[in-house]
């Protein structure tokens, strides 16, 4: 043992001392001599081992008993009460219903103002009321005849409703006065007796209709109506209409139809002759995800001197290209028009005392409109459209005579009305809001050099803003382009001036029942013409109060 601790510690000396080692050659073994003492034997040493017996009955066990003592302690939980703040919940949305309201006022030019509204308050199965209106002026306007004219309504409506259907009645009788002042008061004197025309149209109707909601169950409505409309230079005409419509739905298709039948009397000066019109328009509907498509013709027969039969398509379709954002409008559609003593004498009250009226057949109408929503309260539409009428109504200016003022009569020719237009609404909040629109037009008659009476540019601007729920303010501004009537000494269609009207309308409310108002009108003093030689009023302004009981 002790020689092999000497060789360990000498190999130990050898290999960590700083000698540098040179390795020998493969080839080279060298002569070495190795003298081995004796073979390693190891050996193990000896160990004590731990003797355990079991001992004793490892069979049976014994169960020890046990024995439980529950001591009761009470728990007083900390009750502390913290205050919780009131909940509100937001006032009733239904404000309080007046009956109705009396409305009185006076301006320049001689204008007097009278109005009165009377309904009943919310009733579940009746709606009852009354409307009276009067309005005059008797301004002067420069070279022109006595302009004296006023307006009387009378309306009194009711509305009977039961569990799926509601009944209706309506009594209407307006009272219209103008004078023919287009003449040159310098050349010409004419008294108010012969310049006076006055118009009485007593309307009357009773309907019936279906008002329930469920969609499955037939649709329907029906009405009967009474027109006469007469004037005082011997012009009458007699008008009965019955209106009958129903439709039903199944899924997600609906069909429809809608009858419409026209009996009219009309006379000028004893000479009397019938025009009846009878239309037939069935219709099939089908509504999906973000199309809409309507699909109909229209059947109209039409009897004056001579009877005609027409059919009008009536097609429409709606796609969303983007859900409540931006939808397209697409609607191909004739109809017949009816140029009536009413309908004639309402749009151009200047007429010569007998005419001769005939019906406008729109062969077909085409239009085209985009509407879309930007942000949240701006909504915005574009439209564009063609329309082909046949025996288009225009109003040819007479020669102005010693015998009588400027007069109009009717004309017809076959037009062609280019259309484009843009609006735009804005409501940001209930107190303030407004919007525009603006219409272009083009015209293309058969034989007439110029659309006469008929502007190539519409565009309104309108405003409103409320301050506080006291003071209301309201404008509404208006631009027509020139337009043309007929020169008889040039013998060539003579223009009339564009023009540009703005409004104002001012309103205090002292409480929620009285409020004061100012009215002005034309403050721009435009002296413009709507129909030739018959300028209009120039600034005017009008004040008054309004009581709610």
């Amino acid at each position: 043992m002790k020689k092999l601790t000497i060789y360990v510690l000498l190999f130990s000396l050898i290999a960590f001392s700083p000698i540098q080692l040179v390795a020998q050659d493969e080839d080279d073994l060298g002569n070495e001599t190795v003298n081995v003492i004796k073979a390693f034997e190891p050996t193990l040493r000896d160990s004590k081992k731990i003797g355990d017996v079991p001992s004793g009955d490892t069979s049976t066990a014994k169960v020890p008993t046990l024995s439980y003592d529950i001591q009761p302690n009470g728990i007083v939980p900390a009750f502390n009460i913290t205050p919780i703040k009131a909940f509100k919940l937001k006032e009733n949305t239904i404000s309080k219903l007046y009956n109705g309201y009396v409305k009185a006022g006076y301006g320049t030019r001689n204008s007097p103002l009278a109005e009165v509204y009377y309904n009943n308050k919310r009733s579940k199965d009746k709606d009852i009321g009354v409307y009276l209106k009067h309005y005059s002026a008797g301004g002067k306007v420069k070279d022109r005849g006595k302009t004296n004219n006023s307006k009387n309504v009378v309306n009194v409506f009711a509305n009977k409703y039961f569990d799926d259907t509601e009944l209706n009645a309506d009594v209407l009788y307006n009272r219209d006065v103008v004078r023919y002042y287009g003449f040159n008061s310098n050349n010409f004197d004419y008294t108010k007796k012969e310049t006076k025309h006055r118009f009485n149209d007593i309307n009357a109707t009773v309907g019936f209709k279906s008002n329930h909601t469920k969609e499955e169950r037939l649709s329907y409505h029906t009405k009967l109506g009474f027109t006469l409309f007469e004037d005082n230079r011997d012009a009458k005409e007699n008008l009965f209409n019955v209106q009958f419509g129903a439709a039903r739905n199944f899924d997600i298709h609906r069909f429809g139809l809608n009858a419409d039948l026209d009996f009219v009397k009309v006379s000028f000066d004893n000479d009397d002759a019938n025009r009846n019109v009878l239309r037939f328009d069935p219709y099939y509907e089908i509504k999906r995800d973000l199309l809409e498509l309507h699909a109909g013709l229209n059947f109209t027969a039409a009897k004056t001197n001579n009877s005609k039969a027409y059919v009008y398509p009536d097609v429409q379709v709606l796609f969303s290209i983007i859900r409540n954002k931006l939808v397209l409008r697409a609607h191909g559609k004739g109809y017949l028009k009816d140029n009536t003593l009413k309908s004639v004498s309402q749009e151009n009250p200047f007429m010569v005392d007998s005419m001769v009226l005939n019906n406008s057949s729109v062969p077909l109408e085409l239009r085209g409109t985009l509407s879309g929503t930007i942000a949240k309260n701006i909504q915005v539409n574009g439209t564009a459209a063609i329309i082909t009428e046949k025996d288009a109504l225009f109003f040819l200016n007479q020669p102005i005579s010693l015998d009588f003022p400027q007069t109009f009569r009717p004309i017809y020719d076959d037009l062609t009305t280019l259309n484009l237009g843009a609006e735009v609404n804005v409501n940001t909040t209930k107190k303030i809001g407004g919007g525009a629109s603006l219409n272009v037009y083009s015209y293309s008659a058969d034989n007439l050099d110029k659309a006469l009476h008929k502007p190539n540019l519409k565009m309104t601007v309108f405003a409103h803003y409320k301050l506080q729920d006291k003071i209301e303010l309201k404008t509404d501004w208006f631009l027509r382009s020139g337009m043309f009537a007929f020169d008889y000494v040039e013998q060539k269609p003579e223009k009339i001036d564009g023009w540009l009207d703005a409004n104002f309308n001012i309103q205090y409310n002292y409480s929620k029942i009285l409020s004061v108002f100012l009215q002005l009108n034309n403050v721009t003093a435009s002296r413009y013409e709507y129909w030739y030689n018959y300028p209009t009023y120039r600034f005017h302004a009008l004040a008054g109060l309004s009581y709610s009981f």
